[in-house]
């Protein structure tokens, strides 16, 4: 909140001068990026869950590049509590009433909605860490033969996909559900928010359709006006997309530095082995591949063949070439997830199903 003030005070009223410049880049971004990564250091903080948390405000910066950068927005940026409340979440955002430039009251029927939408994440997620958790969120076992396979064999092999399928549905749930219950808090305070996730995993008919309008909306929102529109004034879409993923990429890399990197106490308490230290440069790839994946959706697009082919596909199947395209190379992330113990630090939150 203390960012989103000075961003409205400072930089959106000189939007695209260089005084604007001079505090997004030279104030606001670095020191939000190193007040985070000093909690988590000086308050020798283990959690990855918590980490996580600690981080949040490291989003700050997508939201100074388009105050610096995009046109204004009129209904968010009418007043300071606009404002506060438009920076201030985790959900997708809190819509707000262009007539009235109020944040829209929420509808019974659809605060229950959104109530019953926690209880049942809730329920999904207590089960897959119920039955994921015991095989380490990968329960089809891997052949020696298979892991020294060549490489396009290695990451198209049915067990591999498979693997990789259920801890992208584990990721999806816990993002939900903790997007979802932070919007609700909201929601009981009488606002309504959109939601964040439409069902990309079972729903999606493209890559571009996966990414941009059903996985993570408050992500894509934050990135699609701090990076994509940016880019695109200046340049085309194709780089706007390269620019909008490789973004993302290298927020998630400062995001798995600040959730995994051992403390000074860690380091000297724990062996190597105890201690988790991801590799950098895994997640900027897998998002650098779906941005090559949406460029190749928009060339192929415009050819007769492939638009009358995906006419007569049945969407299930569209939907299962979409995932498929994508999860060969989901374990660059899922790795660390996984590894650096994130779903376990997770279920320490929640009542699990165990075996007596």
């Amino acid at each position: 909140l203390i960012f989103a003030t000075i961003i409205y005070k400072f930089i959106i009223p000189k939007r695209g001068t260089s005084e604007a410049y001079l505090i997004g880049y030279g104030v606001i971004i670095p020191t939000a990026l190193f007040t985070t990564y000093a909690i988590v250091s000086v308050c020798d903080i283990h959690n990855t869950v918590a980490r996580f948390s600690i981080g949040l405000p490291t989003l700050t910066l997508f939201r100074c590049l388009e105050a610096m950068h995009s046109v204004a927005l009129p209904t968010q940026e009418n007043s300071l509590s606009n404002y506060l409340l438009y920076n201030g979440t985790i959900c997708e955002g809190i819509i707000f009433d262009d007539k009235t430039k109020a944040p829209q009251k929420i509808e019974r029927t659809e605060l229950f909605r959104k109530m019953a939408n926690v209880v049942i994440k809730m329920s999904v997620l207590i089960f897959l860490y119920s039955i994921l958790g015991p095989y380490n969120f990968r329960p089809f076992e891997v052949s020696t033969e298979h892991r020294r396979a060549l490489f396009i064999l290695k990451i198209f092999h049915p067990l591999h996909l498979a693997n990789n399928f259920l801890g992208a549905v584990t990721y999806q749930v816990l993002l939900e559900f903790s997007i979802e219950l932070v919007a609700l808090s909201i929601n009981l305070m009488g606002i309504n928010t959109r939601d964040s996730f439409h069902n990309p995993l079972l729903l999606a008919t493209s890559p571009s359709d996966f990414w941009a309008k059903r996985w993570n909306m408050y992500v894509q929102s934050l990135l699609k006006k701090g990076i994509y529109k940016p880019v695109t004034k200046a340049s085309s879409k194709s780089l706007g997309v390269l620019a909008t993923f490789f973004a993302s990429g290298m927020m998630h890399e400062f995001v798995w530095m600040l959730k995994f990197t051992p403390t000074a106490t860690q380091a000297m308490n724990a062996t190597d082995k105890q201690n988790f230290y991801p590799t950098h440069g895994r997640t900027t790839i897998f998002f650098l591949w779906n941005a090559m994946l949406i460029i190749l959706e928009k060339i192929l697009a415009r050819r007769t063949f492939f638009q009358s082919t995906t006419m007569r596909l049945p969407r299930p199947l569209i939907t299962f070439l979409v995932v498929i395209s994508t999860l060969p190379l989901a374990n660059l992330m899922l790795y660390d997830l996984i590894n650096g113990h994130v779903f376990e630090h997770h279920m320490m939150t929640v009542p699990l199903i165990v075996r007596i």
